[in-house]
């Protein structure tokens, strides 16, 4: 599963063989990868759709992991474990998982598809957002299952931000 970059499938290639922990985001990146051509080949017509789906689809699975709903489907995996699993490292593996992780790369298909309209946006509106959502940052992220795609929509508005910079001359 390392070799094909399938570690967050199975806790054991995971937290025993995997030397490198922050490779479970390279399982979210191949299924988005699997993913990916359905949603170019949908086109910009769907691209909204898409996203509320995702978003559907992450924060359901989110919250119903973060209630505990998945444990059982990887408890005899984790029973295998030399070590216990720590509540950190559960995370990593039940709530991170693709289906919640989905709404982020859908969000960055549609700034791509969007870019000429959401690049008028009004940028007092946009730097709004922006520190809103990392002021506010200390009260919804406790009170929300984690991932929370509030993050993505802050990250969204603050890449808009970037876009609209600038070039630098300096390499």
């Amino acid at each position: 599963l390392n070799l094909l970059n399938l570690q967050q499938i199975s806790p054991r290639a995971l937290l025993q063989y995997d030397v490198i922990h922050v490779s479970w985001t390279l399982t979210v990146e191949i299924f988005w990868y699997m993913l990916a051509p359905v949603l170019v080949l949908a086109g910009r017509r769907w691209a909204l759709w898409s996203l509320a789906v995702g978003l559907l689809v992450s924060t359901a699975w989110s919250y119903l992991a973060a209630q505990g709903v998945f444990n059982p489907l990887f408890q005899a995996a984790f029973a295998s474990l030399s070590t216990p699993v720590d509540a950190g490292q559960k995370i990593i593996i039940v709530n991170n998982a693709f289906p919640a992780q989905i709404v982020f790369f859908i969000m960055g298909s549609c700034l791509y598809y969007y870019r000429d309209r959401l690049l008028r946006v009004n940028s007092t509106l946009l730097h709004t957002l922006v520190v809103l959502l990392v002021l506010l940052a200390g009260i919804y992220i406790n009170r929300l299952p984690v991932p929370i795609f509030l993050t993505g929509i802050g990250l969204g508005a603050f890449f808009l931000l970037v876009l609209r910079a600038p070039a630098s001359g300096d390499w």
